[in-house]
């Protein structure tokens, strides 16, 4: 029979190993309490409550099996809340590191992607000068080799507000150009955005464990992408 005494002393929580009851116990409570621990605070108590039930009024092994069921539901929903919080990291590059921005990069592997830049890559005996003018203007289009070489010029002509593309016959061969407009001035600007088109071939992090893109032979980053195009193969 339980007497007074036992009452008194699980009242003032002398049985160390059960946890009392604490409201605030959610508030403060660490994230970090995974379901097998919860089960097992919960067989403790359940442990608890059949060693200090009333022996003339037991608790019936109907309640039991409603306790047993709702605790295993709740590990489930546990297990599944875990599960979700690691894939949402994933996906958005949360705690797993760059990982969900390398997963998105790789849907970029084979296709032309357009990029701010100066270089052009020629393939087949032809290259493309892409830029963007914030107007109508007249231009010329100067191309460099990879040691600043001017390999062409190509003389004044009007190009229309928005995006531009010049194509030119040269040797196979990764070069960089420049846009430089006409009787540009402080009372007529021009704003001329150089533009890059390449293939992209790979996908690796930087040194700073920034997602990167190859593309004509050198690397840019995944958020320098203005648009996707078809690719010119």
């Amino acid at each position: 029979m339980t007497t007074s005494s036992d009452i008194a002393n699980l009242s003032r929580g002398s049985i160390s190993s059960i946890p009392l009851y604490d409201p605030n116990a959610a508030n403060s409570a660490s994230s970090s309490n995974s379901a097998d621990s919860l089960r097992n605070d919960f067989l403790r108590m359940l442990t608890a409550q059949l060693q200090y039930q009333d022996p003339l009024e037991p608790v019936q092994n109907s309640e039991f099996t409603n306790q047993l069921a709702q605790m295993n539901s709740l590990q489930e929903q546990q297990h599944i809340g875990e599960v979700l919080e690691k894939l949402l990291a994933i996906q958005t590059g949360g705690g797993a590191g760059a990982l969900g921005q390398i997963n998105q990069a790789v849907s970029y592997i084979g296709r032309q992607v357009v990029v701010p830049g100066r270089q052009m890559l020629a393939i087949n005996g032809q290259g493309t000068i892409n830029f963007n003018l914030s107007d109508d203007a007249s231009a010329h289009l100067t191309i460099f080799d990879s040691r600043g070489g001017v390999v062409k010029e190509i003389e004044s002509q009007s190009y229309r507000a928005g995006d531009n593309q010049v194509a030119v016959a040269l040797p196979d061969g990764l070069y960089s150009f420049s846009v430089t407009p006409d009787g540009a001035s402080v009372d007529n600007p021009v704003t001329i955005t150089h533009l890059e088109s390449g293939i992209v071939t790979g996908v690796s992090k930087d040194s700073k464990n920034q997602v990167v893109l190859a593309m004509n032979g050198h690397n840019v980053a995944l958020d320098q992408i203005l648009r996707v195009e078809m690719a010119n193969l």
